[in-house]
């Protein structure tokens, strides 16, 4: 690790700029932060913590697992270590006083996901959206049965055939929006929980928590993503991807801009007149 040291000592020049450095240093800094295994030489831990000094860099904590990268987590040989971590100077501390480094549940890899809220707990206001079929709910036999029944259902309003339609639109919109909250609730939400049940069941492994747990709590996970996946591939309109990736990121992106340019603000029936919402 002494060529690792060295170079970042290389690089921390001292300018007064604001400097942050994440990754994965494949080494602790005290000893409780490995659980299992043979304990690291300290001298080995004094050569990183001289690092940090010479450079003034500050460990910038965490939310959530206490480690980062787990070794056989099936069995009683698992072993747990914090290897990643974030480290900034003073200068960047300063512009960035509320920043987090959140810790994830590993899902896919032995190595948790990372990320930095840099401005935790500002909110975006949302206006009101239009009902939209979410390709998510295709294959429930619940889904299936609500549109079947109100598609049965003759219109008592006016309009001709095309506002027996709207009607019928409208009829099933409301039903699957009780069935839809019901059912799955925000994805976004359900993914978060599900992964905080697995967090809280990795972070309790190296005390004894049951495999067949986490195992589930695992697959409860994927079954989110996969959902998450779906719900923003349909919204953003990119259907090149590929089976097994998880670009829900880049999907949200496409959407949104989607969502800026699409509005529709009348149709024209057969009869050639204009039908407004």
């Amino acid at each position: 690790m002494g060529v690792t040291w060295r170079l970042i000592k290389e690089l921390c020049s001292g300018d007064g700029k604001a400097w942050l450095v994440c990754g994965d240093f494949n080494e602790i800094l005290m000893q409780n932060e490995k659980n299992g295994g043979k304990r690291r030489p300290e001298s080995q831990l004094d050569d990183f913590r001289e690092m940090l000094d010479t450079c003034a860099l500050k460990d910038l904590g965490y939310s959530g697992s206490p480690f980062t990268w787990g070794k056989n987590k099936e069995g009683r040989t698992r072993i747990w270590e914090r290897l990643e971590r974030c480290f900034a100077n003073s200068e960047w501390i300063h512009r960035y006083p509320h920043a987090t480094i959140i810790h994830g549940a590993a899902t896919y890899s032995n190595h948790i996901p990372k990320w930095i809220e840099p401005h935790k707990g500002v909110e975006i206001g949302k206006g009101k959206r239009m009902f939209k079929f979410e390709a998510i709910r295709l294959g429930e036999t619940e889904c299936d049965d609500i549109i079947e029944d109100r598609w049965k259902h003759t219109s008592r309003g006016g309009g001709g055939k095309m506002g027996e339609v709207m009607d019928k639109i409208a009829g099933c919109s409301q039903k699957l929006q009780v069935w839809n909250k019901r059912k799955f609730g925000n994805v976004q939400v359900q993914v978060a929980r599900a992964q905080r049940r697995l967090q809280y069941l990795q972070e309790r492994s190296h005390r004894g928590s049951s495999n067949e747990n986490l195992k589930k709590a695992k697959e409860e996970v994927h079954i989110w993503l996969e959902r998450e996946e779906v719900m923003w591939r349909q919204r953003s309109k990119a259907l090149w991807l590929k089976e097994g990736d998880k670009n829900s990121r880049y999907f949200h992106m496409k959407a949104s801009q989607r969502r800026r340019k699409n509005k529709i603000v009348r149709l024209q029936d057969e009869q050639g007149n204009w039908q407004e919402g």
